[in-house]
């Protein structure tokens, strides 16, 4: 178990509290200078196991090389400490290949809320689903054989435009692989599926005309239009809850977290009141749901009132 502990001196690891989350001046002679070089030598050793074996990591370890360089504080020395915690203690967890049977198929998520003021959060994988089964379940599928995750600034300024650039990269990754199959002779006479859970890149897509707020991302929206066309991709709606790329855009605690890693890595999800509590609404990935039903609620209400004053402004004129 990677648990390294901080260097001490005669005020012991209250030296690092003292700090807070300012950060720390680059001193040779300053003991807290060790911490930086473990730091670096264990994201370093992190970022490697992320890109070959473990995507499930690849948010935490993007988010934390952003900062361990010029603004290297006690939080993101602890949060360095917590990703190497995690990917020792889940060292059973890997990347796992298999036979599905099943089509290569993309999904992709972006967010513009969940990275702080300015930053955005974002991600793509491609792997091949299990087989629908009775039920509603699917057999164990195979492992994301592309996947990116990237926290830069200012990506776009909406959710949806974030999301709109990570689909066409997710595009061209799975061009590659037709491009693969094709020389191999595998390549399926149909559309590969490339999986969205936002609603307002599938409009866009949908439409012939660019919005003025969309204009800036009109040659994105035409990749995609072009690709659909030619019968490259299909685009498919999924939910938040079951897209795996949700992984590489927000941290997931709970069910969540074990369903979206799950499907990342390969894996049977062991716990199906998990899935259940999911598919029922009830899991901690559904309140984004919740809250948005909650609006359309709202509004409709409101439309019903203005309506019913309306209606009796007549009579009170009478």
């Amino acid at each position: 178990m990677i648990r390294p502990s901080p260097p001490t001196t005669e005020g012991g690891d209250e030296l690092l509290l003292e700090v807070g989350h300012e950060p720390w001046a680059v001193d040779p002679d300053d003991p807290r200078e060790e911490c930086r070089e473990v730091a670096r030598s264990l994201l370093g050793l992190a970022g490697y196991l992320v890109v070959q074996y473990r995507p499930d990591g690849a948010l935490a370890y993007s988010a934390i090389s952003a900062q361990i360089s010029q603004n290297f504080t006690t939080a993101v020395w602890r949060a360095v400490l917590q990703l190497s915690a995690y990917l020792s203690e889940t060292n059973g967890l890997t990347l796992t290949f298999r036979r599905t049977g099943t089509e290569p198929a993309a999904f992709a998520d972006s967010s513009a809320l969940n990275g702080g003021e300015g930053h955005s959060w974002g991600g793509y994988c491609i792997l091949r689903p299990g087989v629908e089964q009775a039920g509603g379940h699917r057999s164990v599928g195979s492992g994301a054989t592309h996947y990116r995750c990237i926290s830069p600034k200012q990506l776009a300024d909406s959710s949806g435009g974030n999301e709109l650039i990570m689909a066409t990269l997710a595009l061209k990754d799975l061009v590659a692989e037709r491009i693969a199959m094709a020389e191999l002779g595998r390549l399926p006479d149909g559309p590969h599926d490339l999986h969205l859970d936002a609603q307002v890149v599938l409009d866009g897509v949908a439409m012939d005309r660019v919005s003025r707020e969309s204009r800036y991302l009109a040659t994105k929206l035409a990749m995609l239009r072009q690709a659909v066309v030619d019968g490259v991709i299909r685009l498919v709606k999924v939910a938040t809850k079951f897209n795996p790329a949700d992984i590489f855009t927000k941290a997931l605690v709970g069910g969540a977290l074990r369903v979206c890693r799950a499907l990342v890595l390969g894996h049977d999800i062991d716990d199906r009141a998990v899935v259940a509590a999911l598919i029922a609404d009830d899991g901690p990935m559904a309140w984004g749901e919740r809250l948005k039903a909650k609006r359309t609620a709202a509004r409709r209400a409101a439309a019903q009132r203005r309506a019913a004053e309306t209606a009796a402004a007549p009579e009170q004129s009478k």
